[in-house]
């Protein structure tokens, strides 16, 4: 996985509360940190949103100016919460499953970085030229708030993937 220059990008944050812990989980300043650092990296970000109410049909605005954009690849940065079970995102009125976001890809190359419950199941079968960088296991929830900030020091070679399994807290199934 590596942060090209001269491509695309669409980051789309929903904090929210996890009702079972009552924890809110706020990852808006890695969601701005990750803003910076993709720009600083010569990439166009086409849309950022962090928002507490975030919509499938502001989703698939933000996917849409995406995939209007001529370059070579793409990244989509999602963190939220997300369906343990098929890793689909949870908005404030629906659902976004992958055969969605695929779908605004344009046929071109897609690095999908889901910091959400259940996104490894994105992994499972994904289509060539489609990479996931996946929060949790199939089937798992996430540890909130670890994810994205380690995802972005190993991309900026402060750590490495050994030291990053072993920072994040171990995959939780949900029950």
């Amino acid at each position: 996985v590596c942060i090209m220059p001269g491509t695309a990008a669409v980051v789309l944050v929903r904090p929210y509360v996890r009702p079972k812990f009552r924890v809110e989980v706020d990852a808006g300043q890695d969601a701005h940190r990750l803003i910076h650092w993709i720009k600083s990296c010569n990439v166009q970000v086409v849309a950022e949103v962090v928002d507490k109410e975030l919509t499938k049909d502001t989703v698939m605005g933000a996917l849409q100016k995406l995939k209007s954009v001529d370059c070579d690849q793409s990244y989509v940065f999602y963190s939220g919460p997300g369906d343990a079970r098929c890793g689909d995102w949870i908005l404030e009125n629906g659902s976004v499953s992958r055969d969605e976001v695929l779908a605004q890809r344009g046929g071109r190359p897609m690095l999908l970085v889901a910091d959400c419950c259940g996104s490894g199941c994105w992994a499972v079968d994904a289509p060539d030229a489609v990479n996931v960088a996946p929060a949790a296991a199939p089937g798992c929830t996430t540890a909130d708030g670890q994810f994205l900030p380690l995802w972005m020091a190993l991309q900026r070679g402060e750590i490495d993937h050994q030291q990053m399994a072993q920072m994040l807290k171990p995959p939780v199934a949900p029950g």
